[in-house]
């Protein structure tokens, strides 16, 4: 089996690149398959993440980076050669699209007897969030870039989805559900040994939503002295998001900590998880603490109840609402027994999200359409 995954980029640190590295080297090491990874960059630029040596390497050297749909357009020509080079280089049994930028829309229509795949990382709300953010008031521009993503994921082979919602939300009758999995094993932890810590991990951009956070750790500190928030990750509101704690008077406990390739250990010593994006693709991170019996808090996105069953191993709460946000957090702190029965049933529910049986849902796939 041979495939060609296309991807917007390898050095980022993002969520996207890391779950499609993770599938490309998990695929390499089975019998019989073959990857190669096409991206936007330079021959030999670094990836954040390892990747197996056995994965060929294609760059596809176009700046994509603009929300002009008139620079985009212009690139097109470049892109759509480039990558019908490489196609015809690799002569792949399947192709999978993970949402790369300008190469969704033509694919479809290149090589039309290799079978592709386009995966989306983000739902359908969040699509349209990030439009809004993108396009501000012009509602044709949204409206356009919705129509042409209709238009062309509706005639992939499949269409995968990350949740449930998007199923009805795209409406196409090429949709399947594939979770992403984690990639992430913790050792059992006593619950007992966990510190009077809050964790959130994600990009410090406004997806993340650390202003609203931060904003409900003022009322938690208030009740809760003696607890800290711990938000790891960084990004370009980094000098923002820190005067809004010095402003708050929160510089004592809440903490900016940057990034960290030993995530497993901050969860190990975290109590309580806080997820506070505007919207996710699928809420990894909140399985990942879920996985390391971390119970969360979140913002009720699209998505988050394929992960988290309110009340049972985590809670779910209304959009965006400082005071909500606050509330579930200080139930979390002060209902420690509740707290430790959410943290064993976390680990229970996420089994679902384990990475051999995802991934058979995607050899099982590539097995089908390969023929």
């Amino acid at each position: 089996m041979r495939l060609l995954y296309f991807i917007n980029q390898i050095e980022n640190s993002g969520g996207i690149e890391r779950i499609v590295i993770d599938k490309v080297n998990y695929l390499t090491e089975l019998p019989g398959y073959e990857l190669h990874l096409a991206y936007y960059g330079k021959q030999g630029e670094k990836s954040f993440y390892p990747i197996n040596n056995a994965v060929k390497l294609w760059a596809i050297d176009e700046d994509t980076e603009t929300t002009s749909f008139v620079k985009r357009l212009s690139k097109v020509s470049g892109i759509y050669r480039k990558s019908k080079e490489i196609i015809n280089a690799v002569k792949p049994d399947v192709i999978v699209n993970a949402n790369t930028r300008i190469v969704s829309y033509f694919l479809p229509y290149t090589f039309r007897r290799i079978p592709k795949v386009v995966e989306l990382h983000f739902t359908y709300e969040g699509l349209q969030i990030m439009n809004k953010g993108m396009y501000g008031d012009s509602k044709w521009k949204a409206a356009v870039n919705n129509m042409l993503r209709r238009y062309f994921y509706a005639r992939y082979d499949k269409c995968v989805v990350l949740v449930n919602d998007d199923v009805k939300a795209w409406g196409f009758k090429n949709l399947m559900v594939i979770p992403n999995f984690t990639n992430l094993a913790f050792p059992s932890v006593n619950n007992e040994g966990r510190e009077k810590v809050v964790v959130n991990v994600g990009r410090l951009e406004k997806q993340k939503d650390h202003r609203t956070l931060i904003e409900a750790w003022k009322l938690v500190h208030k009740k809760h002295p003696g607890w800290k928030l711990e938000i790891w990750g960084d990004g370009k509101l980094r000098e923002k998001l820190q005067s809004l704690i010095q402003k708050l008077g929160l510089q004592d406990c809440v903490f900016l900590k940057g990034v960290t390739s030993e995530i497993g250990k901050v969860y190990a010593r975290a109590s309580v998880f806080a997820l506070s994006s505007l919207y996710e693709g699928m809420p990894l991170v909140a399985i990942e603490a879920m996985t390391a019996g971390v119970p969360c808090v979140s913002f009720d996105i699209s998505g988050i109840r394929d992960v988290i069953t309110d009340g049972e191993d985590g809670l779910i709460v209304e959009m965006h609402i400082v005071n909500a946000f606050a509330d579930g957090i200080i139930r979390m702190i002060e209902q420690k027994e509740m707290r430790a029965k959410m943290s064993a049933r976390a680990k229970d529910k996420v089994k679902a999200f384990a990475k051999e049986r995802v991934m058979r849902r995607w050899t099982e796939l590539f097995e089908k359409l390969k023929g």
